[in-house]
């Protein structure tokens, strides 16, 4: 991938370097020699245009080419002079290209600002931790992650600073191979279930027309979290409850249109509740604990990977 930038900038360089400028007048000169052609191209042998005389006015390119300047006479021709026939005597404001870049960042901000809400919906992995059930299991029994499936709500202040909203539903579940309390093993299924509602903020860089990097930093509360072992036989231990998340993130959003974009996202979550007694299924004698049997706190802690969908509103 890098050798192929450097061909892309290489031919550019090539093509830029072999065609002339489109036309000139950065820097204000005049003839300062008693003549001087005004040659075709930036060498001596090419064909000359005109002769100029001294004390004409010209306007130049910057750019030094060869020992020539690119210039435009007073009657309009364009052409190559040589850099000792001319004296600088002052420059030209840039209003060319640089107010027509001016307004085209114009034009792209009030775009911005008549549609200041995005809607971002995504599906991410999560690494969750359930350390304090995992230190009653076998190690690495719960370590594969989960999933999140979640909604973002920004209203973009400026063109660069965006307030937000995050509604995720965190989930996960594997098939595991239980003991309960009297070591009979059996197969269960380890369940985890949350709802987490976040504030927070984003600061978003362009690297590009198209493409921007985000960093997002958002705090909230967790409700209806679930942790489940249910036996194939019925018994099962559950803890519930709730409590307080955090979350940070990198991202990056590529503008397809005006209206549509896609992104990326990787960051820390950090979401442990209190601590929580199991509740059992209390039908079986003594109560079946299938999985963890002493009090734990909901933990869906760590690293958090999203891709997803942007959508820039009002859609009109």
């Amino acid at each position: 991938m890098a050798r192929l930038w450097i061909y892309t900038f290489s031919l550019l360089w090539a093509l830029l370097g072999a065609a002339p400028m489109a036309w000139a007048g950065a820097l204000k000169a005049v003839i300062s020699a008693v003549e001087s052609p005004l040659f075709d191209q930036p060498s001596e042998n090419s064909r000359v245009k005109e002769v100029l005389q001294a004390g004409e006015p010209v306007s130049l390119n910057e750019a030094i080419r060869q020992g020539f300047y690119y210039g435009r006479t007073r009657s309009g021709s364009l052409g190559w002079i040589r850099v000792l026939d001319v004296r600088i005597v002052g420059r030209f404001e840039a209003e060319g290209a640089g107010a027509e870049k001016d307004k085209e960042r114009a034009d792209s901000d009030t775009q911005k600002r008549s549609k200041p809400w995005r809607l971002l919906a995504g599906y991410g992995l999560n690494g969750f931790a359930h350390a304090d059930i995992v230190a009653q299991t076998e190690p690495g029994i719960l370590e594969a992650g989960g999933g999140t499936l979640g909604l973002e709500l920004d209203y973009l202040i400026q063109a660069d600073w965006a307030l937000a909203f995050k509604l995720n539903r965190l989930s996960q579940s594997l098939n595991l191979i239980c003991t309960d309390p009297s070591l009979t093993e059996s197969e269960c299924t380890f369940t985890v279930g949350a709802f987490e509602a976040l504030l927070g903020g984003r600061y978003r860089l362009p690297l590009s027309e198209m493409v921007r990097l985000e960093l997002g930093g958002f705090a909230g509360f967790v409700f209806g979290g679930s942790v489940k072992a249910q036996e194939a036989g019925g018994g099962y231990s559950e803890i519930t409850g709730s409590g307080f998340s955090a979350h940070l993130d990198l991202g990056v959003e590529i503008e397809l249109s005006r209206k549509l974009s896609l992104f990326g996202q990787v960051g820390y979550h950090l979401l442990k509740g209190p601590q929580s007694a199991p509740q059992f299924n209390t039908a079986s004698i003594p109560p079946d604990s299938a999985l963890f049997d002493s009090p734990a706190a909901i933990d869906l802690t760590g690293l958090a990977v999203m891709f997803g969908v942007g959508f820039r509103l009002p859609w009109k």
